[in-house]
């Protein structure tokens, strides 16, 4: 099986991961014990990646940018994004 390609610095990406979920509401003990963790999408241009983490930014300027640090163990999968002319 083919090692799927790491993304290119600044390259626009989606990172499909799983978070922790809460619900601020009353449960029963079945709907509780079987609530799900929550999926989440972040999109953002690829900063870097090493064996526990990968860094996004959602916003760059020509000398900084903003981060978003996503464990790597939560990554569910990474989806390459195009940028339309």
């Amino acid at each position: 099986m083919a090692r799927p390609r790491e993304p290119k610095k600044d390259e626009l990406i989606t990172v499909v991961w799983e978070d922790a979920n809460q619900v601020a509401g009353w449960l029963t003990e079945g709907a509780a014990s079987s609530f799900p963790l929550a999926e989440v999408k972040s999109v953002g241009f690829f900063l870097n990646k090493d064996k526990t983490a990968i860094r996004i930014s959602g916003s760059l300027s020509e000398k900084e940018r903003d981060v978003l640090v996503i464990p790597i163990k939560w990554v569910k999968r990474i989806k390459f994004l195009r940028i339309g002319k």
